[in-house]
């Protein structure tokens, strides 16, 4: 229960501002929820495809959209995905976790020293 209402919250964060929104699924996913690495991942991607057009058309029908660089993210978005899938399947949970903390201490870093 406490997993749902917390999903709930990462959803209005991602369809009211997207930074960031895998990173706060990933640890409700996984500590909370129980899901292994592997499922984490799986899950955050399937939810995120699931809201992202709804937010995509809310947001066409408000303002205008940039839809050269929005396609072009989009295409870089799918490369990533499908390279992401395949090294997941591929090398499983220990990769995603090197990875996961990869990018926080970058994160971090980029926080920091260059604000």
């Amino acid at each position: 229960m406490l997993g749902h209402i917390l999903m709930i919250g990462a959803g209005a964060w991602g369809g009211f501002i997207q930074i960031g929104v895998g990173f706060i699924m990933m640890p409700i996913l996984a500590r909370v929820m129980g899901l292994d690495l592997v499922r984490v991942n799986m899950h955050k991607v399937f939810i995120i495809l699931v809201y992202t057009p709804v937010t995509l058309l809310i947001f066409a029908s408000r303002v205008e959209i940039a839809w050269g660089a929005g396609i072009a993210l989009g295409l870089g978005t799918a490369l990533g995905g499908w390279l992401g899938t395949h090294a997941t399947i591929t090398r499983g949970a220990p990769f995603i976790r090197r990875i996961f903390a990869a990018t926080v201490v970058a994160l971090i870093i980029k926080l920091v020293f260059f604000p």
